[in-house]
């Protein structure tokens, strides 16, 4: 019988990363379901990264009833961050946990990305890619726990 680590959970101590996150729904689903430390989006198409900035704005200092005060303190600051950017440009992801929805992304991308993964500290890495994939692109220090 298999019992996963505690450590794997999204918790308030973990930091979280979405390469590609698009439109921020992701991103801001960790910080405030999760209410993890520090929650950041990197996205590559600028329309995309704008939009996703737009609504947490809208969401941080709107007047929107379903948000409480304490849910726009989350994402207000240096907390939630959603950019753009280049993630293969990034460096090492300094977080706890990645997330990608990386379908769409090519075998170049998939390899720059894991060189930047295997100088990384993250424990989890949440991918859409079979793990044949990121091993024959490098990714070296990966374990598959689910399918």
């Amino acid at each position: 019988h298999f019992t996963p680590d505690p450590c794997w959970n999204l918790t308030p101590s973990s930091s979280f990363i979405d390469v590609g996150s698009g439109y921020g729904k992701v991103v801001l689903h960790a910080k405030l379901s999760a209410k993890v430390a520090r929650a950041e989006g990197i996205e590559y198409v600028a329309a995309r990264a704008q939009m996703a900035a737009a609504a947490q704005e809208e969401l941080a200092n709107g007047a929107h009833a379903f948000m409480t005060e304490k849910a726009r303190e989350l994402l207000r600051g240096e907390g939630c961050v959603l950019k753009e950017g280049d993630a293969t440009k990034h460096g090492t992801f300094n977080f706890s946990h990645v997330y990608m929805y990386d379908k769409v992304f090519s075998d170049p991308t998939i390899a720059l990305l894991a060189a930047q993964l295997n100088a990384s500290p993250y424990r989890v890495l949440v991918s859409y890619q079979r793990i044949e994939v990121w091993r024959r692109l490098g990714l070296g220090h990966v374990v598959e726990l689910g399918w």
